[in-house]
């Protein structure tokens, strides 16, 4: 019995001295760092579809994904930001393939289709931010692969 009431008490004060900020109902989320460049790409997932939802920290800050075909048969990928995120992000696209990479390719629709991948193959999808992006605001990036 006096363990439990022990417990109790260490429990009330440690409640007691969480500081008020704790409880603040607005947060600040920063995230710098992560995906900053293609070295340093977010890898996606290899199932079928990936969905990614997150923010800028800053202005200049950018993000990398990059998607690898480890199939043995060729795939076509796609990626684009959802409605929300075209209008206050900018998503950029490019290509390796047999350690030659492509051109960073930027499309106004924020969408790229059909991009053929060989087996060993990855595309890479970087999200910018454009001069009306709310740095408060997640963006949208879905990914898509299936077999050519």
């Amino acid at each position: 019995m006096k363990l439990k009431k022990f417990f109790i008490v260490v429990v009330a004060i440690c409640m007691l001295s969480i500081s008020q900020s704790a409880f603040a109902s607005t947060a600040t989320p920063f995230v710098v760092g992560i995906g900053d460049t293609s070295d340093a790409a977010i890898p996606l997932a290899d199932p079928i579809a990936n969905q990614v939802l997150l923010f800028l920290s800053n202005s200049s800050d950018v993000d990398w994904y990059v998607w690898e075909n480890t199939s043995s048969v060729p795939k076509f990928v796609t990626g684009y930001l959802d409605n929300n995120a075209a209008t206050q992000f900018q998503l950029a696209s490019q290509v390796l393939i047999n350690s030659n990479y492509s051109s960073l390719v930027f499309n106004p629709e924020n969408s790229f289709y059909s991009i053929y991948l060989p087996p060993g193959g990855k595309a890479f999808f970087r999200v910018g931010a454009t001069s009306s992006t709310v740095l408060s605001s997640n963006y949208d990036l879905m990914v898509v692969a299936w077999d050519a």
